[in-house]
């Protein structure tokens, strides 16, 4: 079999991120997905910020309504083609572009790692180079280390 292995990089990459995409929405009672986790959160109602303050249901809410709308299309593509071969042909309106795909993506990492940093007290920043800085927070404090 011949290919160009630069050509199937595009395919692959959108695959791969369709999938990861699919399972943070994922909202089965057994599976550990972002989407999960934002609505345990607004359903125990004892979530709070670094201040010690509740978190606004509506914030959480919101969270969990961008991924669900960003992620649409995505989803849909990956439960009928790529999870699944279905024999379900996808109108070309229903296909995500690459810039909605980037979009979500961006969406899904601000939203995970504001929780991440509130759930855990560390957290992952990225550069616009799309190198990471690796932050501890501790208190006030932020230890920062690449």
């Amino acid at each position: 079999m011949k290919g160009y292995f630069v050509l199937d990089l595009p395919r692959w990459y959108s695959a791969f991120s369709a999938m990861a995409i699919r399972r943070e929405v994922d909202e089965s009672a057994d599976v550990n997905s972002l989407s999960n986790v934002l609505n345990s959160m607004s359903k125990s109602g004892a979530a709070l910020d670094f201040d010690g303050k509740p978190i606004a249901l509506q914030i959480l809410k919101a969270d969990r309504s961008t991924l669900k709308i960003l992620s649409q299309k995505i989803k849909h593509v990956a439960d009928k083609e790529i999870a699944h071969a279905t024999s379900t042909v996808l109108a070309q309106t229903e296909r995500p572009t690459f810039e909605e795909l980037f979009e979500c993506i961006d969406a899904f990492e601000s939203i995970a790692i504001k929780y991440r940093a509130l759930l855990t007290g560390t957290g992952i920043l990225t550069r616009d180079d799309g190198s990471t800085i690796n932050v501890r927070l501790a208190g006030a404090a932020l230890d920062r280390r690449q």
